[in-house]
């Protein structure tokens, strides 16, 4: 998509480019923000006819929206906050034309600049302050490595009633863990854990070996998923 400035010289991106990038149907994204519309301080929705490549490769026109940053970052916490980092990093590609323009470097401040520019400050914040466990998780994940050790799952997750001993209890009894706390192969499988191990020799020349297991960022989300539903059955 083309740069498109506003009457008021914002940068703008459609609803279209948003629900392709997060994997929203526009359909019921256009219902969404239509709603979204109605609540103080969003301001004006603004239609707009775009063009946009379809999955065989043909050119096809479609009605849609066209949002100022302050709206897409609002739709975008709307349609799926998890995925609002994608919308940041689009709006950044966009605003390399106007680089004296400081976009959001985080999510938690992606929140901060909506509730800063919004009428509806009070709003604003309340989302950021609903969002902030998962806005804490988010960013101590995407701030390590690729992986975790284990042993320090339960710190990072940070949920109460759950240190480490708790934790790989709990994963044993919902049978993520097998008795000597490995993950099982399914879950490996699916690319949430993986054991590593080495060899080692013993000052009486005997070779032992020692395996380590590391959490993928996925497995993190994946088991913060279940603590969440254990908490609130």
């Amino acid at each position: 998509m083309d740069l498109v400035l506003n009457n008021r010289e914002e940068y703008v991106i459609t609803l279209k480019e948003i629900t392709d990038l997060i994997g929203v149907r526009h359909n019921d994204a256009m219902r969404k923000v239509e709603e979204l519309a109605l609540e103080d301080g969003f301001g004006s929705l603004r239609k707009t006819h775009s063009q946009y490549k379809s999955g065989k490769g043909r050119i096809d026109e479609i009605d849609t929206y066209i949002f100022t940053k302050k709206q897409a970052l609002a739709v975008g916490a709307r349609l799926n906050n998890t995925m609002l980092m994608k919308i940041i990093n689009r709006l950044e590609e966009l605003e390399m034309a106007k680089p004296q323009f400081r976009l959001p470097q985080t999510y938690s401040e992606a929140l901060r600049a909506l509730a800063d520019e919004s009428e509806a400050k009070e709003k604003a914040l309340a989302l950021l302050e609903e969002q902030k466990p998962k806005v804490d998780f988010y960013e101590a994940i995407t701030g390590s490595k690729d992986t975790v050790d284990i042993g320090t799952v339960a710190k990072v997750l940070n949920i109460r009633g759950f240190g480490r001993n708790n934790l790989f209890e709990f994963l044993r009894e919902s049978g993520v863990l097998m008795s000597n706390n490995q993950p099982k192969q399914t879950y490996c499988d699916r690319g949430y854990f993986r054991v590593i191990e080495s060899k080692f020799t013993k000052p009486d020349g005997s070779t032992h070996i020692n395996t380590k297991t590391v959490v993928y960022q996925k497995g993190m989300e994946y088991i913060r998923k279940l603590l969440r539903s254990e908490a609130s059955a």
